[in-house]
């Protein structure tokens, strides 16, 4: 359990603004919402900084959504009073922006050319490691 809430701490809690446990109607449900409960409170939050809520819903039955609804408008409210609305957009597109170039040069990268494909074959039988062919790659289709 010492593992998981490491893990828990070191990724996904330290980036969530608000954790749902949904199918709260299942085994197992209040147990989590106890262990996330407990993980959030192991960070000691300044007067004034967001403290990431847990809440229990069962969204095909409707249960729980309006408050889910209601923390999502108040943390949204949360960070227009302390600036950090703007900041966090920025770097919503920052990231959104970074994510497309990377894609669009992988589709260009990744078309189908001679050098392509006997790379894919060194690399199927061994003949040539990952970053290797990924160099060969790119020193062949980018410019200098």
């Amino acid at each position: 359990m010492g593992d998981e809430i490491q893990a828990m701490k070191a990724g996904v809690l330290e980036t969530g603004d608000v954790f749902v446990v949904n199918k709260a109607d299942r085994d197992g449900a209040d147990e989590l919402a106890q262990l996330l409960e407990s993980v959030v409170g192991l960070r000691s939050y300044p007067p004034g900084e967001w403290r990431p809520p847990v809440i229990k819903t069962v969204a095909v039955q409707n249960e729980g959504i309006d408050r889910l609804i209601d923390l999502l408008f108040q943390h949204r409210r949360h960070l227009e009073a302390t600036g950090r609305l703007a900041e966090r957009l920025t770097r919503n597109e920052l990231h959104f922006f970074r994510q497309l170039v990377l894609d669009m040069a992988a589709t260009v990268l990744l078309q189908d050319s001679p050098e392509l494909i006997t790379l894919q074959k060194d690399l199927s039988r061994r003949a040539i490691d990952p970053y290797t062919a990924a160099e060969k790659l790119l020193k062949k289709r980018l410019p200098q």
